[in-house]
């Protein structure tokens, strides 16, 4: 009888403790619902990882300079709202529109870079939207736009 009663101690003994999940560790902290579908902290968490997922997945859009005016226009306006959604630095914004360029808008910059000595990491993105405009916005696009405007603007008088 012995025997029995020492295997059965050593059976009890050789098995983990239990865990306690209700407080994480921290006595006095209550974490027994936060891995609950309604409980706030759960809720952000997916959130977040949802939204990191699908801002993972979006990717800026190229320009390969096939396209003048509206074309160079609508890229800056989706390089822009792909800015709005994350936390880059002005230089940050340079160093990835000029990352976007292909073919022919690459050949370009790359031209251009060196013509004016200079390196996406220190300039701004207001500074490399200069440059670009200059070279894809002509001013045939914007004499046309503002013609554009002033006929929709008469057309709104009469």
């Amino acid at each position: 009888m012995g025997n029995e009663e020492e295997e059965e101690e050593a059976d009890i003994n050789d098995q983990p403790p239990p865990v306690d999940n209700t407080n994480g560790g921290n006595p006095g902290v209550d974490n027994s619902n936060v891995n609950a579908p309604n409980h706030p902290g759960t809720k952000r968490v997916r959130l977040v990882a949802e939204l990191t997922n699908d801002i993972k997945r979006i990717s800026p859009p190229k320009f390969d300079g096939t396209t003048l005016g509206d074309g160079a226009e609508n890229w800056l306006s989706e390089m822009e709202k792909y800015f709005a959604i994350r936390n880059f630095s002005e230089e940050t914004k340079a160093i990835w529109g000029a990352y976007q360029l292909s073919h022919e808008a690459s050949s370009w910059w790359d031209n251009r870079k060196v013509e004016l000595n200079i390196v996406e990491s220190d300039i701004t993105w207001d500074q490399f939207k200069g440059y670009f405009r200059q070279r894809w916005l002509p001013k045939l696009y914007f004499d046309r736009k503002m013609t554009e405007f002033q006929n929709w603007s008469q057309g709104r008088l009469t």
